[in-house]
């Protein structure tokens, strides 16, 4: 399905560049994505099929066997760190070593080679360590790069997740690597190269965008169709189940406000059971609120009433976490797509379509769903609902004032959205002032006109008194107190009721948040999660599962910096302010976060999105104001090399890894074979 889906889009670019580019030019692109996918990918299928090398099954029974805590016949066991088997009197030059092996217990283990060659008869070290993996046949493969023939080879084996219960059946020397067209790979070059070269050189991506423009309006629903494949995929590749979220469903469809499973005698037995260091990790849930000998969820409870509750009470059935967190996130891109025209058509309509087409990739790639859907979880769960409100709300209220008319429903429906999104996250309540100068404005105008104020004022604070007086009902009945979510009962890292000094985390974890840099490493996929902030605190400050900042993860936020000296040189003011909104609001955000959490990759998302509008209305409004031509083509390169960037940035950390690595985890054959795909050398 995925095959098909990108040969589709490719064809479907092809067929877009071709109308309006030279053909001869195509004819170039693909002949070079060609070329990469035929010769330059499949480099070592050349080498071993052509070179002069003898092949040959080394004979395991003149094999030394050394670390391994059994062998009966073809079966090796391996609890040690590392097993060797050694292979002496070889004498032949060495492309390639295979090895024929099926993991029983586990899914993959690693391998290195220890050798001699001509340069040394005694061994030199090590090859960098192979990962071989059931079921995929690239990864039996170990290519080497020996200086002459090779007299003896140590096979090691390393365990990597598990012990290692292995059937050997052969290792073979220079055994041919067979030659693979990978079609993924070569849709995936193909649509990117021809994409970046149709809005550098094509005229339909250097006219303003127009609705009435059947191949531009072809290009946005191919891009946004896109991105709802790659989070379709993601979901369905991320088998999760979460006790928790499961938990806090069954409560809720049957009416409860405290979850049903009872807390265990040791916990009800604790003094103080928020102190961390007297509680015993299995005997209680984690993250959740436990207040008067009751569990409760700290997380919102509208998306759970929303979605999985009220499935649950119409099918009997409980949706899957990973399915709730897709169905809140594939709405989030078409609704980012909608806004993202809305400010085009509204202050930019004469920019060039190809910043709205770089504008909607950047946004959608770096608002972190990705990560949240590759670890589904309560938290992604109730994160995705506040940012489904939050973006239809503002949404909404841009549409409400589209034309001259305003459009009261679309006020009213805007300011339910944004007032149910402090029922999924209650700091979310911040993005409303988005929203509040253009009410403002419309109450302004209303009470010049004399009309419809009354109207207005209970359209827009009707909802918000509603869902605010439900919600200190709910919290009245939790824990007889309107104001209180259920932070101070936390069962969490630390004891959240008495935590001080929180002023201070602010520096360290902005810092930390926005800028850390990444972590890099040799092998896929070349970062490593970090744990500790980018300049110390000498208190407590939570700091776990982080790649880079979000500037680092998506560095067009830089062009933010370019606001400051922007105010006076711009003509459209509106964009400037609601630009300027936008960020002041998403600082916020980041400094509440780190204020009571802390620094965790997924707690950008809730502010991501926008800063990512606020970074491409800046570049709007830069493009707009600068009369270089050259100037503006230096611009727009820029652009689309940092948008690609954030693509396959974010695509890496958060679609293949994210928090838990879950598609390692649950579906190793798949990443493995994804790794071997982008490391075409190894």
């Amino acid at each position: 399905m995925l095959i098909a889906t990108l040969i589709v889009f490719a064809i479907l670019f092809l067929i877009i560049s071709l109308i309006k580019v030279k053909g001869k030019n195509i004819l170039k692109i693909i002949a070079v994505t060609l070329f990469l996918e035929i010769v330059v990918f499949n480099f070592n299928s050349y080498r071993t099929s052509l070179g002069n090398y003898t092949e040959k099954e080394l004979d395991l029974s003149q094999a030394q066997f050394d670390g391994f805590e059994s062998k009966e016949g073809e079966t090796l066991t391996l609890r040690n760190p590392e097993g060797i088997i050694e292979f002496k009197d070889i004498n032949e030059e060495i492309a390639t070593i295979k090895i024929e092996a099926e993991i029983l217990n586990t899914s993959n283990m690693g391998v290195k080679i220890y050798y001699t060659d001509e340069t040394s008869h005694e061994y030199l070290g090590t090859l960098p360590i192979k990962t071989m993996a059931n079921g995929v046949e690239s990864s039996k493969y170990i290519t080497c790069y020996l200086s002459g023939k090779s007299n003896k080879i140590k096979v090691g084996i390393e365990k990597q997740d598990a012990d290692i219960i292995m059937n050997l059946k052969s290792i073979k020397i220079n055994k041919k690597v067979p030659f693979k067209f990978n079609v993924i790979r070569f849709s995936i070059i193909t649509i990117i190269s021809l994409l970046v070269y149709a809005m550098i050189t094509s005229n339909t991506f250097k006219r303003p965008y127009d609705s009435k423009n059947k191949i531009q309006v072809l290009v946005i629903i191919g891009v946004t169709v896109a991105f709802l494949g790659m989070l379709v995929w993601i979901a369905k590749t991320t088998p999760f189940a979460s006790n928790d979220y499961g938990l806090i469903v069954d409560s809720f469809s049957q009416g409860k406000p405290y979850l049903n499973q009872e807390p265990s005698e040791k916990l009800k037995s604790l003094e103080n059971p928020y102190d961390t260091s007297v509680r015993d990790r299995k005997d209680y849930l984690w993250d959740m609120t436990y207040y008067n000998q009751k569990y409760y969820s700290y997380f919102g409870a509208i998306p759970y009433l929303i979605l999985p509750v009220a499935l649950k009470l119409l099918t009997g059935k409980i949706l899957q976490i990973n399915l709730a967190v897709l169905t809140f996130s594939l709405p989030i891109v078409v609704i980012l797509v909608k806004i993202l025209i809305l400010l085009y058509k509204k202050w930019f309509k004469n920019l060039s379509f190809n910043y709205l087409v770089l504008s909607i990739i950047g946004t959608i790639s770096g608002a972190l769903l990705f990560w949240v859907n590759r670890r589904p979880a309560m938290y992604e769960f109730t994160m995705v609902g506040g940012i489904f409100f939050a973006t239809l709300g503002i949404y909404l209220m841009l549409k409400a004032i589209e034309t001259k008319e305003v459009k009261y429903g679309y006020v009213f429906l805007s300011a339910v959205c944004l007032a149910l999104v402090v029922g999924c996250r209650p700091n979310m309540l911040l993005i409303s002032i988005i929203a509040l100068p253009i009410f403002i404005k419309l109450l302004i105008k209303n009470i010049k006109e004399k009309r419809n104020v009354v109207k207005l004022i209970s359209l827009v604070m009707v909802p918000y008194i509603l869902v605010g007086i439900g919600l200190m009902a709910y919290n009245y009945v939790r824990f007889q107190n309107p104001f209180e979510f259920g932070l101070s009962y936390q069962l969490t890292a630390t004891n959240m009721g008495t935590l001080k000094y929180r002023l201070f985390t602010l520096p360290t974890g902005i810092l930390t948040q926005l800028f850390k840099l990444p972590l890099i490493k040799d092998t896929f996929p070349f970062m490593e999660i970090q744990e500790s902030p980018i300049i110390p605190f000498y208190g407590y400050y939570y700091s776990k599962y982080f790649f880079c900042g979000l500037f680092i993860l998506n560095p067009i936020n830089f062009a933010l910096i370019l606001l400051i000296g922007l105010k006076k040189k711009v003509k459209e003011k509106e964009a400037y302010n609601f630009t300027r909104l936008l960020v002041i609001v998403s600082l916020i955000l980041c400094a509440m976060t780190i204020w009571v959490a802390g620094t965790i990759q997924r707690y950008s998302a809730e502010y991501a999105w926008m800063l990512n509008i606020a970074s491409y209305l800046t570049i709007f409004m830069i493009v707009s104001n600068v009369k270089s031509k050259t100037i503006k083509k230096y611009i727009l390169k820029a652009t689309i090399a940092v948008t690609m960037f954030m693509l396959g940035f974010n695509f890496m950390t958060g679609g293949l890894v994210s928090e838990n690595s879950l598609l390692k985890e649950k579906m190793p054959q798949t990443y493995y074979s994804i790794q071997q795909a982008i490391c075409f050398w190894d």
